[in-house]
Parts: C-alpha cells; sequence; structure tokens
C-alpha cells in the first residue's frame, strides 16, 4: 500500500476512546436460547429486505430477544454532533435486542446486517465506563460499508455522566468487564444465520482504550469468539489508569508553585523536540520512539534573574519529573507507568489531547473519569470526592474489589493462539491518557508466557506522534479492517502497515473523503520505521522498517 500526500482518503471511524461515562441499565431479562429456524433460509430468499428485518421481532437469537427490527438507508441521519452529522454509509437492517448474564443484568445490544453482506462480522467495543452503543451507527459505519455484518452492546447500562448503575451491582460491574461483548456477539451470530441463512465465515472485533482492554478480555476469556482481534491502546490495566488518573490530578493541585506548569506545557514539549527531534534521522516534530530521549526537566530549571516565563520552577520540575517516572505506591513499586516525552501540551479538539485536559485543566477528562470509577464502582458512594484518594489504600482497594472483573492483564493466551486466532496491537508514542510503556509491559508479559505461539499469530505496532486512539502530530491512523482481514486471508503475518494523517481528521471520521497530509510505514515491534535518505518525509514509500541498532530480532 504507497500513499502520498495527495491520495484522497476517508477514515475508517474507530472505538470511542477512553473518557466515557454511564449509568443505570434496565429491568433484569431472562431469555431462553433457540436454534435458527429451518425456514429462516428460505425467508432470507423470498421475503424483500424490509419484511425479513421487522420479521426478527420476538426472536430470541443466541439468548437475546430482539425487540425491534428496522432498515435504515443509505444516506439516513444517524446522529448529530457539533462537529458534523454521520449519516449511514450503506443500505442494513438494525436489529435492537437485550440479553442477560442472570439475576440483577440487562445488557442492550445491536445488530447491524447490511444488504451486501461479505460473509463477515465486525464487533466493536466501548470507552471510558461505556460499552459504545450510543455510536455504534458512526463507528460500524465504513465496516457496514464495506459489507460487513456488525454488533455492538451497552456493556450492560446506559451511558450518562457518572457511575451510579454499579452501585450495589456487581453483576453489572461484570458485564461491564467481559460479559457484554462474549453475549453480544453470540446474539450477533445467532442474528446473522437466521438472517442470511448462513453463519458468518469470520469474525472480528476492534476496541481502542477501554475499548482496547474489551478487546483483550476476549481473547483473555472467551478464545472462541472471534478470528481476529484488534487492540488499541488497551487500558489493560484498568485500575492501574484511575489510580494514575487520581494521583496525578492531586499531585498537581496539591503541589505548591505546580500549577503555573499549565501554560508553560509547549515551553517543556519544545525542549524535548529540540533535544530529541532528530534522534531517529529526520526533524519532523514526531519521535520515532520516546523512550530513546533522555531528557530531564531540570535543564530547563530557572536560573537567577531569568525570566519565570522563560524556564521552569522547582515545583513545576518535579511536578513533570513525577509525571515521567509515573505512579509509584509509598514502597517505590510502580503501580502504572509514566508518561512519555513528547505527550506535555494542553489541546482540545475532538478529544484531550496532551497532559493538560486530562488531569491539569478543564474538561479533566481522565480525573473524572477517575471520580466516577472509584465512586460508582469501588466507594459505592456518589458524594466520595477525588480529594480523598490516598494511592495506596484506595488503590488496593480497587484491586480487591473489582480488579479480577475489569483488569485484562492474564498473559496466557494460548487458547486463542493455538485456535489459529490472530492479534493486531497498535498503541500511540504520544498517548497522555495509557502510557505506551503499559502496553509494551503486557506485551513483553505475553511473550514471555506463550513463547513461540505469538510469533505468527501477535503483532504490535508502536505509533510515533499518535495521541490516545488517533490524533497527534503523526500518522495517526489505522486501516484496522482492512488489516486484520488481510492477515487473517493471507495466512501472513505483517512486518509493516501503513498509518496515515488526513488533511482534516475530523471531516475524515464522518466519511468526507480528505487528502492525506502525511503518511508513515507502522513496523512489527522491535523494529521502527527509517528514513531511506531521500524522498519526501511525508511519504510511507521513503521509509523502511528496521531492527535498532543492537536490538535482535
Amino acid at each position: 500500500m504507497r500513499l502520498k500526500p495527495s491520495t484522497p482518503y476517508r477514515a475508517k471511524p474507530g472505538a470511542l476512546a477512553l473518557g466515557g461515562a454511564a449509568t443505570i441499565a434496565g429491568l433484569v431479562l431472562a431469555a431462553q436460547t433457540i436454534a435458527p429456524a429451518a425456514a429462516s433460509k428460505d425467508a432470507s430468499d423470498k421475503a424483500a429486505p424490509a419484511e425479513r428485518c421487522a420479521a426478527l421481532k420476538g426472536r430470541t437469537l443466541g439468548g437475546a430477544v430482539v425487540e425491534s427490527g428496522e432498515r435504515v438507508a443509505k444516506g439516513d441521519t444517524l446522529l448529530k454532533t457539533p462537529f458534523g452529522e454521520a449519516k449511514a454509509r450503506a443500505d442494513y437492517c438494525k436489529i435492537k435486542a437485550k440479553t442477560s448474564s442472570g439475576p440483577g443484568s440487562t445488557i442492550k445490544l445491536e445488530v447491524y446486517l447490511p444488504n451486501d453482506w461479505n460473509g463477515k462480522l465486525w464487533g466493536v467495543g466501548g470507552g471510558g465506563l461505556s460499552g459504545g452503543l450510543a455510536t455504534a451507527g458512526l463507528t460500524l459505519g465504513s465496516a457496514l460499508e464495506q459489507g460487513y455484518a456488525g454488533v455492538a452492546t451497552d456493556a450492560g447500562h446506559d451511558d450518562a455522566p457518572d457511575a451510579a448503575w454499579a452501585i450495589n451491582a456487581p453483576i453489572r460491574i461484570k458485564d461491564f468487564g467481559f460479559n457484554a461483548n462474549h453475549l453480544g456477539v453470540q446474539a450477533a451470530k445467532a442474528a446473522i444465520e437466521t438472517y442470511y441463512g448462513q453463519p458468518a465465515k469470520k469474525a472480528y472485533f476492534h476496541g481502542c482504550s477501554n475499548g482496547g482492554r474489551d478487546a483483550l478480555m476476549l481473547a483473555q476469556r472467551f478464545p472462541q469468539d472471534y478470528d481476529g482481534i484488534v487492540v488499541g491502546a488497551p487500558a489493560a490495566n484498568y485500575t492501574g489508569v484511575m489510580a494514575s488518573f487520581a494521583r496525578n490530578q492531586n499531585l498537581f493541585t496539591s503541589t505548591p508553585g505546580a500549577q503555573s506548569l499549565l501554560a508553560k506545557l509547549p515551553l517543556l514539549h519544545d525542549a524535548v523536540m529540540q533535544r530529541c527531534d532528530k534522534l531517529d534521522g529526520v526533524a519532523d516534530g514526531v519521535l520515532e520512539d520516546p523512550s530513546a530521549c533522555k531528557f530531564d526537566p531540570a535543564q530547563l530549571q530557572c536560573k537567577p534573574g531569568q525570566d519565570p516565563g522563560k524556564c521552569l520552577t522547582a515545583p513545576e520540575v518535579g511536578f513533570a519529573r513525577a509525571v515521567y517516572q509515573g505512579t509509584r505506591g509509598r514502597d517505590g513499586k510502580l503501580i502504572y507507568p509514566g508518561l512519555p516525552v513528547s505527550s506535555e501540551y494542553n489541546a482540545s479538539s475532538v478529544g484531550p489531547l496532551g497532559w493538560g485536559p486530562w488531569f491539569m485543566s478543564p474538561p479533566y477528562t481522565g480525573s473524572n473519569l477517575a471520580k466516577e470509577f472509584y465512586r460508582g464502582l469501588v466507594k459505592q458512594d456518589v458524594k466520595w470526592e477525588l480529594a480523598s484518594f490516598n494511592l495506596d489504600r484506595d488503590n488496593a482497594e480497587a484491586k480487591a474489589k473489582v480488579g479480577a472483573d475489569l483488569d485484562a492483564l492474564d498473559p496466557d493466551l494460548r487458547p486463542f493462539l493455538k485456535r489459529g486466532g490472530k492479534l493486531l496491537i497498535y498503541h500511540g508514542w504520544e498517548d497522555a491518557a495509557i502510557p505506551a510503556q503499559a502496553t509494551l509491559d503486557y506485551y513483553a508479559a505475553m511473550r514471555k508466557r506463550t513463547g513461540r505461539a505469538a510469533d505468527d499469530n501477535v503483532r504490535l505496532f508502536m505509533a510515533p506522534g499518535m495521541n490516545h486512539c488517533g490524533q497527534g502530530p503523526g500518522p495517526n491512523t489505522l486501516d484496522q479492517i482492512g488489516d486484520i482481514d488481510r492477515w487473517i486471508s493471507s495466512g501472513k503475518a505483517p512486518q509493516q502497515i501503513i498509518a496515515v494523517k488526513p488533511s482534516n481528521g475530523l471531516a475524515a471520521f464522518f466519511g468526507a473523503k480528505v487528502q492525506v497530509a502525511r503518511s508513515r510505514p507502522l513496523c512489527a515491534y522491535p523494529m521502527v520505521s527509517t528514513y531511506k535518505g531521500s524522498g519526501s518525509t511525508d511519504e510511507a514509500a521513503n521509509f523502511s522498517c528496521k531492527l535498532p541498532r543492537g536490538v535482535k530480532g
């Protein structure tokens, strides 16, 4: 795949990012699974699409009771946002259904059945404390356009700005943690066989952030559900992510003199880039591997008589160092990795970018998410405040109460890999929410546990200049659908995939065709993208994948 900066491009929307919230699920539903009726194939052959879609109402499919079936036409408005309208990109049948994991559980799901089905299923995960159902029509848009059936769930509760849904409801926490996506795909596969008269040939899943955690949970707990799983910036250590957000904000607000660093984040970021941008041989505002950058914010510390607006005070240096070094307990042990150099800025466009909006300034996306997590899932108290957070005490409590349900840290993927499952992992190096090192740590543990089973079945791609699940100065948009399908269809594990930076990322996200501003190969870890020495540094064809000096393959 060769992309030049002038190439027209339309983005493939992925799952929502980490920042999200939810509320209480509905009444208990006890559904009985029945096999697809023998007449289903005849109906699929003879009935018009609208009639076949409506006829699914009342059926029990894979344990889920279908509440409605409606036709959606290409071009119909699905969602209106401040950024634009999302329109249907294909003709399809959308069914709404409910299933249950047991008493106290109600899981809502939607299955999307396109007219021109390609024989495959594409599932999507959620974000933050959400299951991703509310925006599934948008995040599934490209998949439906390409002929995939789709499925999404509400993770067992409606979206809301708080986590009251979890109070006195342990089953809902388990649904959010792992049950919902498993039950959702069972229903989707049954709906596909009923509607089309044949089973799906392949099933793929993609999620980023909490959706990446969803994806790992499926590989770890339900190895038979999906043939290919795409894992983006996974919040695998979910309790650790929340502890990190809470600690970072509390440290920022409680350290006298640290608050002025917010206005100086550009100064800090520029110093990092001046020191390390050329380490990869290309001065392009992107660090190929931030871990190779040896940077100490003390080099910016103010000297006597220096303008304090052009240097860092001692408290500012101390806070920056603490963010880089990670979240550590009283005993000095690492609870969660620190954020990488090059992620220090304060910006919000479609979503939070850099340290600022995650835990230093409005909208405090990570801090507010942590507050709701502890209120609803740990403390069971809607009046609990982040100011009372105690790292050692509250992280231990969260691990004990919900870690087993939420943390997707099991490195033993042998059942998934043994059946031929493929796992494609990607993570942006500039992620200021979930540090890339957390994924590198999981990848190392998984490789150690699975051994050679991972050689042909797992690939990790680190994305220079990509923020949390996208955006950022580097090529930040992937073709998740095409990448996993090409791998499984060909049987050949990719050594590189292509990332692009659309000229207008927001327009591309809503399905518009835009130009490619920059493209770059992402290399199978531990290889890195290396400039060949000639041609535009914004064109993928002028880079190749090589092992860093001193690293063995």
